[in-house]
C-alpha cells in the first residue's frame, strides 16, 4: 500500500510540474554593450540585422583580411571582446552594411571598432545619454 501512495505522490507532482502555471518573470542577462545603431531617434534609414543574415555578415568580416589586419594592430591596447556581442546596420536604401565589434581597452573601457561594408573606418566609444538628447 505504501508503494502505491509513493507512486501516485510522485505521478502526482510530476502532473503538476508540466501542467500548473510557471513563473512567469524570467531571469534577462544584462547586456553590458549598448545598441551602437538604435538611438531612439526618429530617423528610420539605420535599423540592426539580427538572426541569420547578421550571422553571415559577422563570419565574413571575422574571416576578413581587414578584420585580421586590424585585430593585431590592436593587440597591444585592446582585447577582442567575442562575437556575442558584435552589432550590425543596414543603411535603408544603400547597399552599406555596418559592423561595430567590440573590444577592452587595457584601462577596461569598452570601445568598438566600426567597419563599412569590409573596411575599418575608425573605434568609436558608446554612445551616452547625453549623446540622444536633441
Amino acid at each position: 500500500m505504501k508503494k502505491i501512495v509513493t507512486l501516485l505522490c510522485a505521478s502526482l507532482i510530476v502532473l503538476l510540474m508540466f501542467v500548473g502555471p510557471g513563473n512567469s518573470v524570467k531571469a534577462v542577462k544584462p547586456n553590458l554593450v549598448p545598441d551602437l545603431f538604435s538611438c531612439g531617434c526618429d530617423d528610420h534609414s539605420i535599423y540592426p540585422i539580427t538572426g541569420s543574415e547578421k550571422n553571415k555578415i559577422v563570419a565574413e568580416l571575422l574571416s576578413s583580411n581587414a578584420f585580421q589586419t586590424q585585430k593585431s594592430l590592436l593587440k597591444k591596447e585592446y582585447t577582442f571582446k567575442g562575437v556575442n556581442e558584435v552589432q550590425v546596420a543596414k543603411v535603408e536604401g544603400a547597399n552599406i552594411v555596418m559592423v561595430a565589434v567590440p573590444f577592452f581597452k587595457k584601462s577596461g573601457t569598452l570601445e568598438f571598432a566600426m567597419f563599412t561594408n569590409g573596411a575599418f573606418i575608425d573605434m568609436a566609444t558608446p554612445p551616452t545619454e547625453e549623446d540622444h538628447n536633441h
